[in-house]
Formats: C-alpha cells, structure tokens, sequence
C-alpha cells in the first residue's frame, strides 16, 4: 500500500517537474 502511492506521488511530481521545466529553464 504504502509503496503504490509512492509510486503513485511519485508519478504526479514528476508530471509536475517536466512541466515547470518546461517554461523555467533558466539554466
């Protein structure tokens, strides 16, 4: 249970990251 929704929170961050970096590159 408690791995799924790691895995599950895990997934939506990283959805979230991508799109941030996607107009916050200042690199």
């Amino acid at each position: 249970m408690y791995k799924l929704v790691l895995i599950r929170h895990g997934e939506s961050t990283w959805n979230l990251e991508n799109r941030f970096t996607g107009w916050t590159d200042v690199d």
